[in-house]
């Protein structure tokens, strides 16, 4: 059976120790990339180095988009 879980990021390292201690129970991390993602990411990465694209921190950003 598999399950998927939203865990807060406060808890999340919290978490993943308990369900890896149980023994009977794994931890399954869903890492695919697909094509247009790399060239998106691509894409952007040129962008920001020829100077096109301004970029800021997250913790700058997630302030304005959360006021």
């Amino acid at each position: 059976m598999r399950i998927t879980l939203e865990i807060s990021d406060s808890h999340s390292e919290e978490f993943l120790t308990l369900v890896d201690s149980l023994g009977y129970a794994s931890i399954v991390e869903d890492t695919k990339i697909t094509l247009w993602q790399q060239q998106e990411t691509a894409r952007r990465l040129k962008k920001e180095a020829g100077g096109a694209m301004v970029v800021r921190p997250w913790s700058e950003a997630k302030e304005d988009i959360f006021r």
